[in-house]
């Protein structure tokens, strides 16, 4: 039992360095603090877990786990055509023991963290079913949660921080429902976000304080971004972009309920991830247009038709990735357009027509074929880009139920379309 509470001890150390450095860790930016080069986060989550484990370490190199970390020793003797021979003196068998107990080290020390969490778990457990050591019990309970709970606030403080940090950078101000900050020309206006607490039909402004929007630069991190679960019930469903605007970036992401998109006669770029994972199902990209970013229509999966305009010179890795629903590609005959890589990964369902004018117009990669499979059991679908609550929504899928390959998702397949939704199923529940 002395063991078991100085174990108890190290974790009320170890664990929350652990959790506070992992959690801040992963927030959108680290504390600019380091220690011998390594960042104050990467230095806490390290030195928490080891003094977490510390018990189980010093263990495992003395032989704990069942045997010590020893190997066997060896001379390398080399001999000569005329008979004479030479050893090393062992010094490969040092060289390569040295190494393989660096290695043994690094293992033991990322499972040492881990076996201490469990044995703690099962000596609070025991403790508190026979009613002994509670205070230690309740110590070990407060301090997992509470390390939690301090991480998370942490956390996002830091992110409140940086967010805020940024906008005074920019010099965004907020008026209604959009913040915005005047470019560097003073010649117009870039919005970087919705502040509303409602959806459903969406007009940006043309002009704010008497200058012209001209830019939509979603940096928190989209345009519509859901801080809660409160705020993903927006159900935005449609907007309408003004004509003074040239260039979109990072405007939506995973807004199934977005269905219509009126793009502006003036725009010159769609930059990356402008439109990803919108609901909406035509997009004709205006005359003038061009270039179209990495990712900026990525996971569509309700999109069927795009035209293309003259105008388009480059296309961006994965623009379209994902687009499983997609089929009618228009491009203007004789057109020719630089594509960056896996532009059309994953997207199945296209037509021959739209497959032959999409490589005539310089596309030489495929469009990830489709290979059947059924599912073996009854199995989950995974709709990551519909949410409800601030969570993917998941449908059952019975047995026997059609998979199309996606090869663009190493551990999913794509199920195109089964009882109206697109999402994904783990391999494991497959027939291959």
């Amino acid at each position: 039992m002395n063991k078991s509470i100085m174990a108890s001890v190290l974790f009320w150390i170890g664990w929350p360095m652990f959790a506070i450095g992992f959690m801040n860790q992963m927030a959108f930016h680290d504390i600019k603090v380091t220690f011998f080069r390594i960042s104050l986060n990467t230095f806490l989550v390290a030195l928490g877990w080891c003094i977490l484990g510390l018990p189980k370490i010093i263990a495992a190199f003395r032989g704990g786990f069942g045997a010590a970390l020893t190997f066997s020793d060896y001379e390398v003797v080399t001999t000569y055509s005329d008979g004479s021979k030479h050893s090393d003196g062992g010094t490969e068998s040092a060289t390569m023991n040295m190494g393989f107990n660096a290695i043994a080290g690094l293992v033991i020390i990322a499972i040492g963290g881990l076996l201490a969490l469990i044995n703690i778990a099962i000596f609070t457990f025991k403790c508190f079913a026979e009613k002994r050591l509670m205070p230690v019990v309740m110590v070990n309970i407060i301090i997992f949660a509470g390390g939690l709970v301090v991480g998370g606030i942490i956390q996002n403080v830091d992110n409140a921080k940086h967010f805020a940090t940024r906008d005074a950078k920019l010099g965004v101000q907020k008026v209604k429902n959009f913040k915005y900050y005047v470019n560097e020309a003073k010649d117009g206006v870039t919005l970087t976000e919705y502040t509303a607490a409602k959806g459903g039909d969406i007009l940006i402004p043309a002009e704010i304080d008497g200058l012209p929007v001209t830019r939509i630069e979603g940096t928190s991190p989209t345009f519509f971004y859901e801080r809660s679960p409160q705020s993903s019930k927006l159900h935005v469903t449609s907007v309408v972009i003004p004509d003074t605007v040239t260039y979109i970036n990072n405007f939506t992401k995973d807004y199934l309920d977005l269905k219509e998109i009126t793009l502006p006669k003036n725009l010159k770029i769609i930059d990356k991830s402008a439109f990803r994972g919108s609901g909406v199902t035509s997009i004709v990209i205006p005359e003038g247009v061009t270039d179209i970013g990495d990712y900026a229509f990525a996971s569509c999966v309700y999109l069927t038709s795009l035209t293309l305009p003259k105008s388009l010179e480059r296309i961006g890795t994965y623009a379209f990735e994902d687009c499983a629903s997609l089929t009618d590609v228009i491009i203007p005959s004789g057109r020719r357009i630089t594509y960056d890589k896996n532009v059309f990964a994953s997207c199945i369902s296209l037509s021959s027509d739209s497959k032959n004018a999409v490589k005539n117009s310089g596309y030489k990669e495929d469009f990830s074929a489709a290979v059947s499979a059924t599912t073996k059991s009854k199995t989950t679908l995974f709709r990551k880009n519909d949410t409800e609550g601030g969570r993917a929504r998941k449908n059952d899928v019975p047995k026997g139920a059609s998979v199309i390959n996606s090869g663009s998702r190493s551990l999913a397949f794509a199920l195109i379309l089964y009882d109206g939704a697109v999402g994904w199923v783990y391999k494991a529940d497959l027939n291959k």
